[in-house]
C-alpha cells in the first residue's frame, strides 16, 4: 500500500487490535519473570540436564579454585554442576578457567565472568530459587 492511498477502516482496526494484543503479551511475559536469557524454567532445566559433563570437564573447571572439587559420581550434567556450585558462588567469586564448563553456565546466563572470576548472576539466583520452589531439585546434603 502506498502512502497516498486510503486505508480500509477494517485494516486499521485489525492492526490496532494486533498491536494491543502484542503489547499485552509482552507485558505478561515481562511480569511473569519466568524466563532466563529467553528460556523458560522447563526449557533451561532440560537443556542443562542434557548437557553432559565428563570428569575431565570437571577437573578443568575446578582447577582454578581449591574450594570446589566435584566428584564425577555425583555430577553428570550442567544442571548438577550449577546445583553443586551454588552455595560457593552465592556470596563469593570463584576462579574460572576460560573455556571451561563454567563458561557454558555463563552462556546460559546463570554465572557471569569478569576477567578470570566467575560469580552468580541475578538470573542464576532466580533460577535456583524457582527450582527449589517448584520442587525440581533438592539441596544436596553435602552443601
Amino acid at each position: 500500500m502506498r502512502g497516498d492511498e486510503a486505508v480500509d477502516p477494517e485494516t486499521v482496526n485489525e492492526l490496532a487490535r494486533l498491536s494491543s494484543e502484542n503489547r499485552e503479551l509482552r507485558a505478561k511475559e515481562s511480569a511473569s519473570g519466568d524466563t532466563f536469557s529467553g528460556l523458560s524454567l522447563d526449557d533451561l532445566t532440560r537443556l542443562l540436564s542434557e548437557h553432559k559433563v565428563s570428569q575431565q570437564d570437571l577437573d578443568t573447571a575446578s582447577r582454578g579454585d581449591v574450594r570446589w572439587k566435584p566428584k564425577n559420581s555425583q555430577v553428570h550434567n550442567l544442571l548438577e554442576v550449577f546445583i553443586e556450585l551454588f552455595d560457593l558462588v552465592k556470596g563469593a567469586n570463584i576462579v574460572g578457567p576460560p573455556g571451561s564448563i563454567l563458561d557454558d553456565l555463563a552462556t546460559f546466563g546463570l554465572l557471569r565472568r569478569v576477567s578470570n572470576m566467575m560469580s552468580l548472576s541475578d538470573d542464576g539466583r532466580r533460577f535456583r530459587n524457582q527450582m527449589l520452589a517448584k520442587g525440581k531439585f533438592q539441596i544436596p546434603n553435602s552443601l
